[in-house]
This record gives C-alpha cells, structure tokens and sequence, in this order.
C-alpha cells in the first residue's frame, strides 16, 4: 500500500476538508485536522476535485470524475470496487 505523499485543504460548504494525494490520485478525503497551516501548490488532481465539490454544493453536479486510490484490506477494497 502505498502512503499519502501530499496533503492539502480545500474549503467546502460542510467545511474544511483535508485531501491525500498519492501517485496523482486522491487517496484520503477527511474532515478538517487540528493542523491546518499546509501549504504548496495543489497538484491537478486536487483543483479537479475542489472544483467538482463546488459545483455538487451548488446543485450543478450529480456525479464526479476523479482520480482516486483505494486503500484498505483485500475485502475492503472489494467491497469498494463493487459500489464503484
């Protein structure tokens, strides 16, 4: 399993979220960390799914398109695949 390389936030109308980023993939989404000063430039990857959350949050979007990794035990991750 390969581990989160980056990690940024991103602010959305439910609140700050914390993005994980591994091999240009979205590989954690969670709710805003007690360390909130992260800084660099977001990678694609990220702006893609700010921009999509925006866009869900402003009723414009049902679906999203993103690059994402799963992470997780062999059943979980075909669990994962599944709901996909």
């Amino acid at each position: 399993m390969q581990g989160i390389e980056q990690e940024f936030f991103i602010d959305t109308k439910i609140g700050k979220l914390l993005i994980g980023v591994s091999g240009n993939r979205i590989a954690k989404i969670s709710f805003n960390q007690p360390n909130n000063t992260l800084k660099g430039v977001k990678p694609k990857v990220v702006t893609s799914l700010e921009n999509q959350l925006l866009e869900y949050f402003n009723g414009h979007r049902k679906t999203f398109q993103i690059e994402y990794s799963l992470t997780g035990t062999e059943f979980q991750k075909e669990v994962l695949a599944k709901i996909d």
